[in-house]
């Protein structure tokens, strides 16, 4: 009867509920930008503005050398810049690319006296200006089609109700003393916990699950 009136209280309920709130897959497409930046240590704040809308950002004429850390150029939400640097003066460049992105440096394919190119369709492509203060030069941006998407999978507890022991669940609902079980917590949200676990302890001893 308690849980009869539990179910009662609750409204809609799933027999087997999944995962709620789940977000939608990732799209099939990876955004890039590029830009000259003329000097990257002295315009952090406005990389940080540009990489918020890309998934992969890079910047030419870094000016950058192995006197400065990863620490002093590194951007939250990205992992650390990939970068290949001439000197302080000149030249240079360096790659931010999100978190969710996998990326591995290919060294082995790095070379000085090789230069290649190739043409990737697109969605999307277009130049963004940027302030003179900034570059010299717009930047562009292109929209590619990755070919895949990032999905997860879920684990959930399936309930067998055919084959519950419901005798023997309610003989277990009538022994627990559940006045005690709210009036001996500290607050709401305690007295709240205590009394789902307690009741799923139940549902689990007596009906049989699965993954």
């Amino acid at each position: 009867m308690l849980l009869y009136s539990l179910l009662l209280i609750c409204g809609d309920i799933e027999s087997n509920p999944g995962p709620g709130g789940t977000p939608d897959p990732l799209e099939k497409t990876l955004t890039i930008f590029h830009g000259n930046i003329r000097s990257l240590r002295n315009k952090l704040n406005y990389i940080t503005d540009i990489n918020e809308d890309f998934d992969i950002v890079f910047f030419t004429e870094s000016h950058l050398d192995v006197n400065v850390p990863d620490l002093d150029i590194s951007l939250f939400g990205f992992e650390t810049p990939v970068q290949k640097d001439r000197n302080a003066n000149g030249g240079g460049i360096i790659m931010y690319y999100k978190s969710l992105i996998n990326i591995i440096r290919r060294v082995d394919l790095e070379h000085d006296e090789v230069e290649m190119t190739d043409s990737i369709p697109v969605v999307d492509k277009d130049t963004i200006p940027i302030d003179r203060g900034i570059s010299d030069h717009d930047g562009t941006y292109v929209t590619i089609n990755c070919g895949f998407t990032s999905s997860r999978t879920y684990k959930r507890k399936i309930w067998d109700y055919k084959n519950g022991d419901f005798d023997l669940m309610n003989q277990k609902v009538l022994r627990t003393n559940w006045e005690h079980l709210i009036s001996d917590a500290d607050n709401i949200n305690v007295a709240c916990t205590n009394f789902t676990n307690s009741l799923l302890g139940i549902a689990s001893e007596c009906i049989p699950t699965r993954s």
